[in-house]
This record gives structure tokens, C-alpha cells and sequence, in this order.
């Protein structure tokens, strides 16, 4: 239907809008409300998300389990001893990974396919997009991340004291072989860092940013982020670093600061378990190296807080 005409000679010189009146909504133009300006963002979506996350989070490791029940039988187990020996062979280096990948494959599908549903550019709602940050200021933030990685280790150590730790990942290292050191290493350092940021940094904590603010939407995402290590030794030492974490995400406008902190914090913490277990290094660090570490960390730490709350905005390099 073509627009009605004004009658001649009523046109205002200024642009005004001819339909409008005092009395008239500005929101109304001949007659005929336009489009309601956006409400808030949804976040129901987050929660859906969540939930369907830990749905299949459990699902894939019962299938997991099942299919190692069905491997036992296959290789002529014992009933009687089913649970003993399962309980032994899950925190053997090869079953522990396909479970632990597993369940990564289970938080990264849902944050893939959670993003894909909303109408913004996956890449971008997954935060996979350019940081705002020049490369210094990523290098020093991710240095900074000694010190919540030092907080969290000495809350778990601490936890300790009162409440024994689940034992399985200890015996995964007396299991472990060289020809299986490789194979874990680039498992504990790629799949958590990028499954885990897409949908906790990426998905859940920008969802939540654009209804919430920055605090209470990274100490969410921070906190559930523990919760889904389970043990509570892992859950004290994962807390700080997904504060940490949460705040490079926010203050970068990427996740991909986050995917690199995180993929380097599990690589390098495992190296030295690992070369620990294979008496490469001691059990014990020297006192100069984590006094020399520690101080790293501690200026890092500051100077990455100054570079991300300071007045100006930092330069971004081309």
C-alpha cells in the first residue's frame, strides 16, 4: 500500500515529520506504530545451555563406562570382579583420556551448537574474534595468571590438610608411560582450553555481560566453571583462575587470551608432573625457582591489572 500524501502545501520546511502531532507518540509515524526498539538480550538461553551441558556431560561418560564394561566382558572379566578392576583401568592413561575427551567434546558441542541458534555470527558470539589487545599486554596478562594459579594450588593444597584427594589422577601419573606423555600433554593443554573458554568465557559469560554486570557475570561463569571439576580439591584450585580468566575475556573482548592462559597453565603444570614422575625434574621445585616465578608473577600480575583498568584504552596493534 503506498504512503499517504500529505495535502499540498502542508509540508513544513524544516523535515519535520508531517505526520506527527503534539499530541502523537514519537513512535508513531502515519498512523502506524513502527518496531519496538530491542529489549534486553535474552539470557534464559544460558541456563538452557547449562543444563543441557551437564545432561550431556553425564550422558557421554556413562557411555564411556558402558563401553568399558563391555571391553571387560570382551577380554573375559569376572563379574565378581568387575568394579576392582574397572576402578583400576578407567585411571589408566588410555581410558582416562577417552573419557576426559569425552566430556570435552560434550561442553564444546554444546557451546557450538548453543551459538549457532543465536542470530549473531557464531565466531563472534563464542568471543573468537580479534582481542582488543596488543600482543605485550596478552603476554603480560597471561604471566599475571601465576598468581591466581598460585591461590588456587595453595587453596587446594591447604584443603588438603582436612579432606583427603580423589586419588585417581595420582594413579593416572604412576600409570603413565612415555609413549603416552605426548598424547596427554596436548590433551589436558588443547581440549580444556578451547571447549572449556568457547562455552564458559565464550557463550555463557558474554551471554550474561549484556544483562548483567561484569562482576556478578564473571563470578557466575567463574563458579560454575568450578563446579564442573567436581572434586573439591580441583573446584578451589579452578576458581581463581576462572575469575582471572573471566576478567581477560571481558576486558580483551575475546576469548582467545583465555584460550591461550588456559591451554599453557594445564600444559605446563602437567609437564612438570610429568617430568617429576619421570625423575627428569625433582618433586619439589628449588626454592630460587619459585621464589624467581613467584616474583614474576606478582609484577605481572600488577601490571596486567594497571593495563586493563586504566583510563586509556590500550592500543591495539595492527
Amino acid at each position: 500500500m503506498n504512503d499517504p500524501q500529505p495535502a499540498a502545501g502542508t509540508m513544513p520546511a524544516s523535515g519535520e515529520n508531517p505526520y506527527a502531532s503534539p499530541a502523537m507518540s514519537a513512535d508513531l509515524v502515519a498512523g502506524v506504530a513502527l518496531p519496538a526498539s530491542p529489549g534486553k538480550p535474552r539470557i534464559w538461553t544460558v541456563f538452557v545451555a547449562l543444563g543441557v551441558m551437564l545432561f550431556a556431560f553425564v550422558a557421554v561418560n556413562i557411555v564411556g563406562g558402558i563401553g568399558l564394561v563391555v571391553w571387560y566382558f570382551a577380554q573375559g572379566g569376572s563379574r565378581d570382579r568387575l568394579q576392582s578392576d574397572l576402578l583400576e583401568f578407567a585411571v589408566q592413561p588410555g581410558p582416562f583420556l577417552m573419557l576426559g575427551l569425552l566430556g570435552q567434546l560434550a561442553i564444546g558441542g554444546v557451546a557450538i551448537t548453543a551459538a549457532s541458534f543465536s542470530p549473531v555470527p557464531l565466531a563472534e558470539r563464542l568471543g573468537l574474534v580479534k582481542s582488543r589487545w596488543t600482543y605485550s599486554t596478552t603476554a603480560v596478562a597471561i604471566l599475571g595468571s601465576i598468581v591466581p594459579f598460585a591461590v588456587g594450588l595453595a587453596g587446594a593444597f591447604a584443603l588438603t590438610k582436612v579432606l583427603d584427594p580423589d586419588p585417581s589422577v595420582e594413579k593416572m601419573y604412576a600409570a603413565m608411560r612415555p609413549a603416552w606423555a605426548l598424547p596427554f600433554l596436548l590433551f589436558i593443554s588443547l581440549c580444556p582450553g578451547f571447549f572449556e573458554e568457547m562455552m564458559f568465557r565464550g557463550y555463557v559469560q558474554r551471554r550474561l555481560l549484556e544483562r548483567w554486570s561484569p562482576g556478578i557475570a564473571i563470578l557466575f561463569t567463574s563458579l560454575v566453571f568450578a563446579a564442573v571439576h567436581l572434586a573439591p580439591h580441583a573446584v578451589l584450585f579452578a576458581l581463581p583462575l576462572g575469575i582471572w580468566l573471566g576478567i581477560l575475556a571481558w576486558k580483551s573482548g575475546s576469548t582467545w587470551p583465555g584460550i591461550i592462559c588456559h591451554a599453557l597453565i594445564n600444559g605446563l603444570w602437567n609437564v612438570w608432573q610429568l617430568g617429576a614422575r619421570f625423575e627428569i625434574f625433582p618433586e619439589d621445585p628449588p626454592l630460587a625457582l619459585v621464589v624467581g616465578v613467584g616474583a614474576v608473577g606478582v609484577f605481572a600480575f600488577g601490571a596486567a591489572l594497571w593495563l586493563m583498568f586504566r583510563p586509556a584504552p590500550v592500543t591495539e596493534l595492527n
